[in-house]
């Protein structure tokens, strides 16, 4: 038999989570017909301690306390929850059970650490799993991470926010489009150009990314000339902050973006990247053997970015 107070709380949990999804609403809306059917079926179908482990999540994540021990419990509390839905059959059970409201709350708060931890389930629950990817698109993921871009002063914010929308788009040309039809390019160009912005580890989540893109919906490459993101992304290969993983992924990017794209090419062309390859290989050329055998992928990519460039 269900007990009927463990139906009340999971109930208020979906109610407050529903609330989060919108946003600009004052206060719990309500449960539409699937929810209700999934709350019956969910209680039978999990083990108690699932079901508790999340409204514990819920209760510590939307308390208002904000001292020290406050947001290291909210942390630990949505760092449980990301490990709960890394196992893929969880993370559809995540979206009815109410964690997409709890991490749109928490990426409103006012400490990075909450707002990182938030941003990883987003990322965890999305990877390869269309069902999610599409309710955060429905629930409008897109618009607050370009808010979390443009707005905040976090390069370590900048590069979870570009990992959960990798994760959340990648794979649905439907959602790729999307991102490309909205403010998304614009914003991301403009978070990499704005000055001191950029950073080694939030350049190689970008570049990962854009080079996995043209897979799924190959007209970004056109985008990614027209936005210029292509030309910032490989302008950065000449700041001091270009180390070997940024040089692997970023020609890896420029390569798919220039394949079968003579706009691409022209750009490249003109920014002097042929140039920039040859000083990048000349300056390897004496690593040690180790150091060699770890540049192979990125030697590879900037060989074929190279040759396409020069033909």
């Amino acid at each position: 038999m269900t007990d009927p107070a463990r139906v009340k709380n999971l109930q208020g949990l979906l109610k407050w989570s529903a609330s989060q999804e919108t946003e600009g609403s004052d206060g719990p809306v309500s449960l539409d017909p699937e929810r209700k059917e999934f709350l019956s079926k969910v209680l039978a179908s999990l083990e108690a301690g699932v079901i508790e482990q999340i409204q514990q999540i819920f209760q510590v994540v939307s308390l208002p306390g904000d001292n020290e021990a406050d947001v290291s419990a909210k942390v630990e509390a949505l760092e449980a929850l990301s490990d709960l839905i890394e196992d893929i059959d969880n993370a559809g059970d995540f979206v009815k059970i109410g964690g997409v409201g709890i991490c749109y709350a928490a990426i409103k708060s006012t400490h990075e650490e909450i707002q990182s931890a938030a941003l990883t389930c987003l990322a965890a629950a999305a990877q390869n799993n269309p069902q999610v990817q599409h309710h955060l698109h429905k629930t409008d993921l897109l618009s607050r991470l370009n808010g979390i871009l443009a707005s905040s002063a976090s390069v370590g914010l900048h590069a979870r926010a570009v990992h959960a929308l990798s994760c959340s788009i990648r794979g649905q040309p439907v959602l790729v489009q999307a991102w490309c039809d909205g403010e998304g390019p614009a914003v991301l160009n403009t978070r990499i150009t704005s000055v001191g912005s950029p950073n080694a580890r939030f350049m190689v989540k970008v570049s990962n990314m854009l080079a996995s893109l043209p897979v799924d919906y190959p007209a970004i490459r056109g985008v990614l000339v027209r936005s210029g993101l292509l030309a910032a992304i490989q302008s950065f290969l000449s700041s001091e902050h270009a180390d070997d993983a940024v040089w692997e992924h970023t020609t890896r990017a420029m390569l798919r973006a220039a394949q079968d794209t003579p706009d691409a090419v022209t750009v490249l062309k003109d920014a002097s990247t042929v140039d920039l390859i040859r000083k990048w290989q000349a300056s390897i050329e004496g690593r040690p053997p180790d150091d060699q055998e770890a540049l192979v992928e990125a030697k590879r990519y900037a060989s074929a970015l190279l040759s396409l460039l020069s033909s």
